[in-house]
């Protein structure tokens, strides 16, 4: 694949203290009636009362020490919490030909072993280790600067548990076109046909334009909030078919919000050259803001959950990456670590605020084998999500990659080769597999069919059918009972 692609065409306590026991006071003795009987009953009775006082007061020393030892200190002291660590639950073995490596993330760890040796932790928490061929697990123990400890165990096995995600049948459509009568009839149509039962509808576009008038402040305050379409008028319609609706959210490319930042100063919010200045490439002066920046990862969170309340049945990011190009010509204010991990620890956090609601993520085709230049590392990546969505359009593969002669012409064989990959990188993460498929540069019913039943034939959860301009062969896409 061309290396510049266009992602879219522990508490002491005291013990307790002992009080003296306190004889009562009997008052002054009296001459006995009969003294030889007195005489002899005084002193046994003074002492029986004694006694008794003795083993009550006993009684009560003994409650009062048992009450307090759950606390106090017989009690065994509070567990020390360990630090944060991710991993997947299983992944594939290292075998001739292939050395698999297992990526994961920490969160306050200083130390990080695997079955006894140790592992480098990097500067923003992640780690690295490949597996020895002898191996049957992982086990991971992180320790923190105040003795606590994290232990986690990675299966290695040749079969990992599948991951569990609907069955999908999507296809793209652009904020501005759900409005568009004839694109709205195609997708009806392809609804009722069943050749399709969900639908991709844009929140924010590759302009940053945000497609509904949303009340995220940053949406308003930047001029995204553009108002194509009423969401929930929208969500009710489809789900009323009885479809899903995916919620796409273009993050760092964001011409609206980078320009907005360079208008306003904030210069921390984008991505800036060598210089200082704002970095510009194909994409514009200034296209890409930030992923290091506090402000823009929020904006993302902000947008995926109120979209999330409106309706939207699942949210799937696009463009979570840095731009592509040489690092040495980028800077990131604020970043620390790798710009891998900064992404993958983006997208972890998404993946908490939005609970229940599915989080996908568009990753570029050539990122299961080559994610530097663009820092989308499936290791890291897979483990937070709930899908994948492999972009490999045939036309963006250059000849030979994957012995494949011909991409384009040959959409079975570069699909199925670059998604077994992606299946073999990210099995037992517990992420499902839904790429995006091509609907473009001339394709026909034949070549969209290939490239659905070469999906089908690596364990693809289903596609996502992407045409820019929202329209479809829809006889390219097997139709419904």
């Amino acid at each position: 694949m061309t290396e510049i692609l266009r992602e879219r065409g522990e508490q002491r306590v005291a013990s307790p203290t002992r009080r003296p026991l306190r004889i009562p006071d009997l008052g002054p003795s009296r001459p006995p009636l009969r003294p030889t009987r007195y005489h002899s009953r005084g002193p046994w009775l003074v002492g029986a009362l004694l006694l008794l006082l003795i083993l009550v007061g006993g009684f009560f020393v003994y409650r009062n020490f048992d009450d307090r030892a759950p606390t106090g200190s017989l009690a065994p002291p509070p567990a020390i919490p360990g630090p944060l660590l991710s991993a997947p639950r299983q992944i594939v073995p290292t075998v001739p030909g292939y050395v698999s490596e297992l990526r994961g993330l920490t969160e306050g760890a200083v130390t990080l072993t695997a079955n006894g040796q140790p592992v480098p932790i990097d500067e923003g928490g992640g780690f690295r280790l490949f597996l020895y061929p002898e191996w049957t697990e992982v086990r991971l123990v992180a320790g923190n600067p105040e003795g606590g400890q994290t232990e986690a165990v990675v299966g290695i096995t040749s079969t990992p548990a599948p991951a569990q995600f609907p069955a999908t049948a999507a296809v793209h459509v652009a904020s501005p076109d759900w409005n568009n009568p004839v694109i709205h009839q195609q997708v009806l149509d392809m609804i009722a046909a069943g050749r399709i039962n969900a639908v991709q509808l844009d929140i924010k576009n590759e302009s940053g334009e945000v497609g509904y008038a949303s009340t995220v402040p940053l949406a308003v305050t930047s001029g995204a909030a553009k108002g194509h379409y009423d969401a929930r008028a929208a969500i009710d319609e489809l789900h009323g078919l009885g479809v899903r609706v995916i919620g796409r959210i273009v993050n760092f490319l964001d011409p609206t919000l980078a320009s907005w930042a360079v208008a306003n100063g904030r210069a921390d919010m984008i991505v800036l050259d060598a210089a200082g200045g704002p970095l510009a490439n194909n994409y514009g002066a200034a296209a890409f803001t930030n992923f290091a920046n506090v402000e823009v990862r929020q904006y993302q969170m902000d947008l995926a959950q109120e979209a999330a309340g409106l309706g939207f049945d699942e949210i799937l990011y696009d463009y979570v990456r840095r731009p592509e190009g040489d690092l040495a010509t980028m800077q990131f204010p604020g970043l620390v670590g790798p710009p891998d991990v900064s992404v993958a620890r983006f997208v972890a956090s998404s993946n908490v605020a939005l609970g229940d609601t599915p989080l996908g993520i568009s990753v570029f085709g050539i990122s299961a084998s080559r994610p530097e230049p663009t820092a989308q590392d499936m290791g890291l990546l897979a483990p937070n999500v709930d899908y994948i969505s492999p972009m490999v359009y045939p036309s963006l593969w250059t000849s030979g990659e994957y012995n494949v002669a011909d991409p384009q012409n040959q959409p079975a064989e570069i699909v199925g080769a670059s998604l077994a990959d992606f299946q073999r990188v990210t099995a037992g993460s517990g992420a499902a597999m839904v790429p995006w498929l091509q609907d473009f540069n001339g394709y026909g019913p034949a070549q969209i069919q290939a490239q659905i039943d070469a999906a089908r034939r690596v364990g693809a959860a289903g596609f996502l059918m992407w045409n820019a301009n929202s329209t479809y062969v829809a006889d390219g896409l097997p139709a419904g009972p």
